[in-house]
């Protein structure tokens, strides 16, 4: 399969635009039913699809702070046209040859894994940190986590030994790892990170995809995740085992694979979900070290071995429930009353297939203010879109074209699993969200233009640090409409979530209420004693707010809003209907 280098194509293939066919009905015989928008009237949900050479797991950014947003490894030209990119120059040593991690060792090559792009020094350009998926070897010193700084330029710099222990001896990083997740983990403003690992120890590795050779002595796991504190200038202090974090020995049917961070008790400190473990954070000591406590079994959430999480207010109760997505399972929910968790067997269909289904995510794809949950398609490369109805989901396939986000519409079974899972980004900024894929084919992107009609509306939440800083991650947004302020529609900064993804900073709501809407955002303060301040505003669909964290100048923080740029689509300016394969 040869794919084209440079643009990414939007195909346009199938019906026509504005066309409809009459909803499918899903195998497990649950009609297609899904949220009305403001005409009363079910939307059809519908994608334009193309794809591009991408290597990189999908992480969605403003990678070159030049406003618009792309997954790394692409370039948006401003109107939702991404460019792919050879390489982004400097990041190339994440690329070292790959060789096959159990059967044999050459002690050189780097079998890459996640990859988050974050601003770790607070110089307004965003930097990236990407792990590995290999067994341990220590005579290999390419297979380990790298750190990049942004130039500012559109390059790149590895970092030499970002990563020490809390002795100040350089650390090397290596293991079997999964889902990034960033935060400033203990409010000083600059972000942090938590990589899990693979932890665990057994006679015969259950990861060695029937290698019969495969032997934990010749396949070692990491000993711990890592909890990475910064010390403001790109470099990181390990703190796990001091935190209570590095989750060692943790059984393989354990095994922490998605993980999403979050101030989940509302407190100003960042909390964090991963390996069936919901870590609150308890404070912070006077060496800068955060301590948590695991306080998922005392909430009633389950031993699980998941392939991604996600937090999410399913219902607009203002609680942020959980979704685990299961390989053979799909997405579980477990709803949130304010104390406790509890699974909700019927949220989502029954009886629907699922084979190593490596990843989810959610965001609320048709604007209604709830959001939606999509599932990668798996082994059986079926990919499924979950639209939530008034907190309950129901399956629904988008409209028939030639390539779309349903197998119907896959003729070459792209969506099956990818390097990492799918992830969520306003490309276009048409204020509609779309869809980055990890196409199974590599090196490739598969992309989705929301091209959805509805009548809703929305408006966009970017929650900054004091000067700017996209430093927030984790910090919880909730807006509810004037007219119905027992709806609160409840939103994260993502922070790296799902499976092996990352979503858009700025947050977009979606919202059937085209009327003013009052936001809050509990955010702590630079000021002694760091009390949180919650930061209260009015905003309107069409409308962008630009929340900055509290300063000695301005103690209750600060809210800019302008009008979002106005954007129409239209497929006249796409180049014709073609294949690219």
């Amino acid at each position: 399969m040869a794919l084209r280098s440079s643009l990414l194509l939007i195909i346009l293939s199938g019906l026509a635009f504005g066309q409809s066919i009459p909803a499918k009905q899903d195998s497990a015989s649950h009609s297609q039913v899904g949220p009305l928008d403001t005409n009363g009237e079910q939307p059809s949900i519908d994608f334009l699809a193309g794809s591009a050479i991408e290597v990189f797991t999908m992480a969605v950014a403003d990678v070159y702070s030049a406003g618009t947003l792309e997954p790394i490894g692409t370039q948006n030209d401003g109107f939702g046209i991404l460019t792919s990119l050879d390489m982004p120059p400097g990041l190339e040593s994440i690329f070292l040859p790959h060789f096959y991690p159990h059967t044999r060792y050459l002690h050189t090559g780097r079998l890459k894994r996640d990859n988050r792009v974050a601003d770790f020094d607070n110089d307004g350009f965003p930097d990236v940190i990407s792990n590995t998926y290999d067994c341990v070897d220590l005579q290999n010193p390419d297979d380990v986590a790298k750190l990049y700084h942004n130039n500012g330029d559109g390059t790149f710099a590895e970092v030499s030994s970002p990563f020490k222990d809390l002795n100040g001896n350089p650390i090397e990083i290596r293991g079997r790892g999964e889902t990034i997740v960033v935060a400033d983990f203990n409010n000083d403003g600059f972000l942090d990170i938590f990589i899990p690992f693979y932890t665990y120890t057994t006679p015969v590795d259950p990861d060695c995809f029937n290698d019969p050779t495969c032997q934990t002595g010749t396949c070692p796991n990491s000993p711990q995740a890592y909890l990475l504190i910064n010390d403001g200038t790109g470099h990181f202090t390990d703190v796990a085992d001091a935190a209570g974090v590095s989750l060692r020995n943790l059984s393989h049917l354990l095994s922490a694979e998605g993980g999403q961070a979050l101030d989940f008790n509302g407190d100003g400190l960042i909390d964090f979900y991963a390996g069936s473990h919901l870590f609150i954070n308890t404070g912070v000591d006077s060496n800068g070290i955060p301590h948590f406590v695991d306080q998922g079994p005392a909430m009633g959430l389950p031993q699980f071995h998941d392939e991604g999480v996600k937090f999410i207010d399913f219902d607009n109760s203002g609680y942020l429930s959980l979704v685990l997505f299961g390989p053979s399972t799909g997405p579980l929910l477990y709803r949130y009353n304010g104390s406790t968790f509890t699974y909700q067997p019927d949220a989502f269909p029954a009886h629907l297939q699922y084979s190593e289904t490596f990843g989810g995510n959610a965001y609320d794809i048709d604007n209604d203010g709830l959001d939606d949950v999509l599932v990668v398609g798996g082994t059986r490369c079926d990919p499924k879109i979950f639209l939530n109805s008034s907190g309950a989901f129901q399956r629904v396939h988008p409209l028939a074209r030639g390539f779309t986000l349903d197998k119907s519409g896959d003729p070459l079974q792209l969506l099956c699993n990818g390097a990492g899972g799918l992830a969520f980004g306003d490309f276009d900024n048409d204020g509609l969200i779309d869809v980055a894929y990890a196409a199974r084919t590599q090196p490739a992107l598969a992309y989705f233009k929301n091209n959805t009609a509805t009548t809703n509306g929305s408006f966009v939440v970017e929650v900054l640090g004091p000067n700017g800083e996209h430093n927030q991650q984790g910090r919880v947004v909730r807006a509810s409409p004037r007219s119905h302020p027992d709806v609160v529609m409840t939103r994260v900064v993502d922070s790296g979530s799902g499976y092996l993804a990352q979503n858009q900073y700025p947050l977009l709501i979606g919202t059937p209420y085209m009327e003013p809407h009052m936001v809050t955002v509990l955010l702590p303060s630079s000021v002694p004693p760091q009390t949180p301040v919650t930061i209260s505003f009015t905003i309107s669909p069409g409308q962008k707010a630009q929340v900055f964290a509290p300063s000695t100048a301005h103690p209750g923080g600060m809210v800019t809003l302008n009008p979002v740029r106005p954007f129409t689509f239209d497929a006249a300016l796409y180049p014709a209907a073609q294949w690219i394969w």
